[in-house]
């Protein structure tokens, strides 16, 4: 059995994912493939954008490269909201 897409959620809007990676070559690779399975997809370098982004796109999934988490993590932890 193959895992839903986004357009199998009948009825409803498609998955939203959020990808935070600081290389542009990856965000982009990640970008095309989900797209073409339906997902609507948004993208952040890191820090202000990657908060912005989150707030603005309401995504379902957040996909963080581990080359950032920690970085991210801390700036999450000190930011007042």
């Amino acid at each position: 059995m193959q895992p839903p897409t986004g357009n199998a959620r009948s009825g409803s809007r498609p998955a939203r994912i959020l990808i935070i990676d600081d290389h542009e070559i990856t965000r982009a690779a990640l970008r095309a493939l989900l797209r073409t399975e339906g997902i609507d997809v948004a993208d952040a370098q890191t820090g202000d954008p990657a908060i912005t982004a989150a707030i603005a796109f309401r995504p379902d999934v957040v996909v963080v490269a581990r080359s950032i988490e920690n970085a991210l993590t801390t700036f999450c932890d000190d930011r007042t909201w």
